[in-house]
């Protein structure tokens, strides 16, 4: 894989608030972003209704099908966790040998909580390796406030943990974190620690509700 600079990214299941986010902001960036969706026609009703609110932005983002966002040069899962497979299954040829990103956190409410679910292979980006073998697979974006990704406007500032099924799929990861404005990628492992990444959102979703904020995360001993 080459290094990232401006590239074609696809973003399966990224109509929610989160996939949006990180399109738009990678769109922000100058890379050139597919929403995917089931629903070709509510994925480009749902872009242009954003790009709208931005319309000074020369924004390179449009909705699609999933399937043809995974033609992109690297892909976003944003997906519920319950409907990954079902997502990424019938597009295994398509994403063959292709870094893919995994932003799907497994959570579930209890009370005014969010409390993390064990997936059946350990994580979901794990589930997802099971299923894409010949994918390089990562994990990114994981703990970021949808809200804040949303507002163009908004001047983020936050570190992002990435773990990865390889070096070159962190380093790729990183470079394509690095391009947008105030996110700074902190490499932490291998995919054997993607649990202990997604299931710290609970940590995070939770807090947020319980002070009324939008938390995200900032390492310090960082040179």
């Amino acid at each position: 894989m080459e290094k990232i600079e401006k590239i074609t990214i696809g973003i399966l299941g990224g109509t929610g608030p989160m996939g949006l986010g990180v399109g738009f902001r990678l769109s922000q960036a100058g890379h050139s972003v597919l929403i995917g969706s089931r629903d070709e026609q509510r994925a480009q009703e749902v872009v242009e209704a954003k790009k709208k609110e931005f319309n000074s932005l020369n924004l390179t983002i449009s909705g699609s099908i999933n399937e043809t966002a995974a033609k992109s040069d690297v892909v976003i899962v944003a997906t519920p966790a319950e409907a990954l497979h079902q997502t990424v299954s019938p597009l295994k040829e398509h994403l063959s040998s292709k870094l893919v990103i995994s932003m799907v956190n497994f959570l579930t409410k209890v009370g005014r909580e969010m409390r993390p679910v064990m997936p059946a292979y350990g994580s979901m980006a794990l589930e997802l390796q099971h299923i894409l073998k010949d994918s390089q697979i990562a994990v990114a974006f994981n703990h970021m406030p949808a809200e804040e990704l949303l507002d163009l406007n908004f001047n983020l500032d936050s570190d992002v943990a990435i773990v990865g099924s390889s070096k070159d799929a962190i380093s790729l990861t990183s470079d394509l974190v690095r391009s947008i404005k105030g996110l700074n990628p902190v490499a932490i492992g291998s995919l054997a620690l993607s649990y202990s990444i997604e299931s710290f959102t609970s940590v995070l979703v939770s807090g947020s509700i319980r002070n009324k904020s939008h938390l995200s995360i900032k390492f310090r001993g960082l040179e």
